[in-house]
């Protein structure tokens, strides 16, 4: 896939239409993924890098002229979380969706196949459903941790994409319980009426009109004197530092 950073998403469009781009393209707006990526500040001196996303999810460099011996290197110590070769072809696209962390639109599958009469069928659906219950689990654990921590809007943050990315399933009456407590933390009070002033500048930043980017940098402006000390406040700064 391709990135685009610093520019709008129409600008973006107009360009891959024009240059008949046939890959995916994300337009990195507030060059967020540039940062996270840590490729450097992409310009006309920085236009060529490759990067390969591990087994372990983490970004190393890679060989962007010889892609294909890239590829085939990174492969070598990747698996399957659940092995396709013991999915039968009913289960399939659930374990597509799973395999890929897209665990919500695959539950209704998986609980119609653990009612299927036949064994292969049902001990599929049974493994598939065994590791969506270890994933949800892990994250569930995870927010605990964070809140051991006194990590409250981390562990918000877990919860609530629990309830997301697992809809469907049986989640822990816990779950629920815990978002409820955690939502009226004064912190995380804090957090979301800042993720909603720093979205809204987000959006009028990428507008063409340059009346409306300057008034984005004053909303900016506004998240890091209102909020000090959030996440949203210090993505706000970073977007106002001159690069």
């Amino acid at each position: 896939m391709a990135v685009n950073s610093g520019n709008s998403p129409a600008k973006v469009s107009q360009y891959v239409r024009k240059h008949r781009i046939p890959w995916p393209v994300i337009a990195d707006t507030d060059r967020s993924l540039e940062q996270a990526c840590g490729v450097g500040d992409i310009s006309l001196n920085n236009i060529w890098q490759a990067r390969i996303i591990d087994p372990e999810g983490l970004l190393v460099r890679a060989n962007g002229s010889q892609m294909d011996e890239t590829a085939q290197r990174a492969a070598r110590d990747a698996r399957w979380n659940v092995d396709p070769s013991t999915i039968p072809a009913e289960l399939q696209p659930a374990w597509q969706q799973i395999e890929f962390g897209s665990f919500s639109p695959a539950a209704s599958t998986l609980k119609r196949y653990a009612k299927s009469r036949k064994a292969d069928v049902k001990m599929a659906a049974e493994t598939l459903r065994a590791y969506v219950d270890e994933q949800l689990q892990e994250q569930v654990d995870a927010a605990a941790a964070a809140v051991q921590a006194d990590d409250v809007w981390t562990a918000y943050g877990l919860l609530t994409s629990v309830q997301q990315r697992f809809k469907g399933y049986e989640l822990p009456d816990s779950v629920q319980t815990d978002v409820d407590r955690l939502a009226k933390d004064e912190r995380v009070v804090q957090e979301l009426a800042a993720v909603r002033k720093l979205e809204l500048a987000m959006k009028s930043a990428m507008s063409s009109s340059a009346t409306a980017r300057k008034r984005a940098q004053a909303m900016l402006q506004k998240v890091v004197d209102e909020f000090p000390g959030t996440q949203a406040a210090e993505r706000a700064a970073s977007l106002l530092s001159p690069r």
